[in-house]
């Protein structure tokens, strides 16, 4: 088979040539930002049909997912630390959160194996993406910390299938990064073997530690719903992430928050109450979310939300001012009279959503 790549642009959808001078040397990136991330950035930037518009910007977003990653193993690498991981896998696993990422790992593998099959290159690095920040790191290895002194065998086999897993199907992607995280987890991975990560097998969805657990997986996305509702709230109060603060839960099905409650209390900084509360209070698809506060904290809330969009209103009316003048628009590169536009375009939305805030917190 062969496979015809688009053609690689600048960010402001140019060609690339040496007399304007917007070349981007592959070497000098790969020295500067590392071969895993420039491998991760056009793969995930190779959607079919259209250009790929490279930046260095972008390939340094992608250096930071490999940070990621590298500080995610070497938590993992803590947590495992003297720990013997079974062999054998239990008969099914009995935590909301491992049946969860699991789950997950399953779906995600389903994804990348059915998109590379089919060039998709972008949706199967998107998948992998999507599934280590936003599911591995930033929610289940945050819970297993503590996860794994409630309930340590389970915890800890997870922990290690679910790094392979994320080895193995990182690997075509990002090969030097994860080959040097799985030499140096050999004990854990392997068992003490010496086998090298590209001779592995690829993982297979439904297959040995890979399973759906439906019913624990919807109580999940249940719990994270709550997470998202009180961040959310927190927000608008200009509450601190991590202030902890009370919250009560309503919902027609206590149980599962009952029974998942310290999750919440775990990723969103709070603590759960059985006692009323009268506040803000914000309603999702599953439970609504009451936080104690007081008018004086939703004024306090209002007013540096409109102090922050009052300094977008001045810089756009600069900017409105350089976008209006014949002159700077005939003499100024092409690049940042666009980069303007989209700076212009980008506040605009931001005054949007910040007056779409204050008339939520009226509400509240």
């Amino acid at each position: 088979n062969i496979y015809i790549h688009a053609l690689i642009r600048d960010k402001h959808k140019q060609k690339m040539s040496k007399s304007k001078g917007n070349v981007i040397d592959p070497l000098v990136v790969i020295s500067k930002y590392g071969a895993d991330s420039v491998r991760f950035t056009l793969a995930a930037l190779s959607i079919q049909g259209r250009d790929i518009l490279l930046s260095e910007e972008r390939i340094e977003g992608f250096r930071r997912f490999a940070n990621k990653i590298w500080n995610a193993f070497k938590l993992i690498k803590k947590l495992l630390d003297g720990k013997i991981v079974p062999d054998i896998m239990p008969q099914h696993s009995t935590t909301t959160a491992s049946c969860w990422i699991i789950t997950e790992a399953n779906q995600t593998v389903e994804q990348i194996s059915y998109n590379l099959d089919r060039y998709h290159f972008h949706e199967a690095a998107d998948a992998i993406y999507g599934f280590i920040w936003h599911k591995f790191c930033d929610v289940y290895l945050e819970i297993a910390k503590k996860e794994i002194k409630r309930h340590p065998n389970e915890t800890i086999f997870t922990l290690a299938g679910i790094a392979g897993v994320v080895l193995k199907s990182l690997h075509p992607f990002m090969p030097f990064v994860t080959e040097e995280i799985w030499s140096s987890m050999r004990e854990i991975l392997q068992n003490g073997q010496t086998t090298y990560l590209m001779k592995t097998r690829f993982p297979k969805s439904g297959n040995g530690f890979l399973a759906d657990y439906k019913d624990e997986h919807k109580n999940m996305e249940s719990v994270l719903d709550a997470v998202k509702l009180i961040r959310s709230l927190k927000s608008d109060l200009d509450i601190s992430t991590r202030e902890i603060v009370d919250v009560k839960l309503i919902s027609s099905d206590n149980s599962v928050f009952y029974k998942c409650r310290q999750y919440i209390e775990q990723l969103a900084f709070v603590r759960i109450v059985d006692d009323n509360l009268t506040g803000a209070h914000r309603i999702g698809d599953s439970v609504e979310i009451i936080i104690e506060a007081t008018g004086k904290e939703k004024k306090k809330a209002a007013l540096k939300i409109d102090k922050e969009a009052e300094k977008l209103r001045n810089r756009i009316v600069q900017l409105e001012k350089r976008l209006n003048n014949s002159g700077f628009l005939e003499h100024a590169e092409h690049s940042v009279v666009i980069d303007i536009k989209i700076e212009h375009k980008h506040d605009l939305e931001q005054i949007r959503q910040l007056e779409k805030k204050i008339l939520e917190i009226d509400k509240l």
